[in-house]
């Protein structure tokens, strides 16, 4: 075999590092990988079913997927399940109720495959982002969202504090936020309450 006939061909051919161009978890061969594997940024990487997301288009503030209403009774918590796809983000929003005898609390209970960011953002109902309080607890972070709503961030299961200056009611919409994921696919369930 003539020796200039191997070096104009990479395919198959061990890279320095020992990897070969086109197989999983090496560098792709001239865009090309092997065996069911994608090229992706230049590395060949085993592409992975994310199946269906029922909540989907929801990957902006305006676009959030609606949850309905749900009162601040503690008994009355909803659990969902979604799949966050690669570097999207997921919007959820629903209207929180403010009801006699019980205190508001909106919680968030998140069990992932991965790691995610949740962040939780609210604006009072009758009076608006101005007059909308929110208290981060501890290993959250203050945030705010692309619409301008104080919330807070955080990597596992939070709860914030919200008043509503100046009314009784603390009656709220509510936008939760998903994102950072770190695998092509993170499926998650969130159980939530107001």
């Amino acid at each position: 075999m003539d020796p200039t006939d191997a070096e104009s061909s990479s395919s198959g051919d061990p890279t320095t590092s020992g990897c070969t161009p086109g197989t999983q978890g090496c560098e792709c061969d001239e865009g090309e990988c092997m065996g069911g594997v994608m090229c992706v940024a230049d590395v060949c990487v085993q592409d992975v079913e994310c199946g269906v997301d029922i909540y989907e288009d929801n990957n902006t503030e305006a676009d959030a997927a609606d949850l309905g209403t749900i009162g601040d009774d503690d008994d009355e918590a909803v659990t969902i399940t979604a799949v966050l796809e690669g570097d999207e983000v997921d919007w959820f929003v629903y209207l929180g109720e403010d009801n006699l005898l019980s205190s508001v609390n909106p919680s968030r209970d998140l069990t992932t495959a991965g790691a995610l960011r949740m962040c939780k953002f609210v604006e009072c109902v009758d009076i608006g982002v101005a007059a909308t309080e929110v208290t981060c607890p501890e290993g959250t972070a203050s945030a705010e969202s692309p619409e301008g709503r104080p919330g807070c961030c955080g990597d596992d299961t939070f709860e914030i504090e919200l008043n509503c200056d100046g009314v009784v009611d603390d009656d709220a919409q509510v936008w939760i936020r998903f994102d950072q994921g770190l695998t092509d696919c993170t499926q998650y369930t969130l159980e939530y309450h107001y």
